[in-house]
């Protein structure tokens, strides 16, 4: 196999741009992810509990409304320690 000559390598590079791997650019997507997870997790837990409830209102800063952004943090700190 004969090396390629200057001139395909730049066409080649023209034509496939170069991939940068940024592990924080991708950990902040995954985190962004869980969050936006944790968020959808709330909304359906928050729904169940106001018909469990039948008229009684849960604060915001009690019951399970609070439960999945502590499970998300957690599984954040998982995934960074992985």
């Amino acid at each position: 196999v004969s090396a390629p000559t200057p001139r395909l390598e730049k066409l080649r590079h023209q034509l496939m741009p170069m991939y940068n791997f940024d592990p924080t650019e991708e950990q902040d997507e995954l985190e962004q992810e869980l969050l936006e997870h944790g968020r959808d997790a709330a909304s359906v837990q928050a729904a169940a509990a106001g018909q469990a409830a039948q008229g009684k209102t849960t604060l915001p800063s009690q019951g399970p409304v609070q439960r999945p952004s502590r499970l998300v943090f957690t599984d954040v700190a998982n995934a960074i320690h992985a």
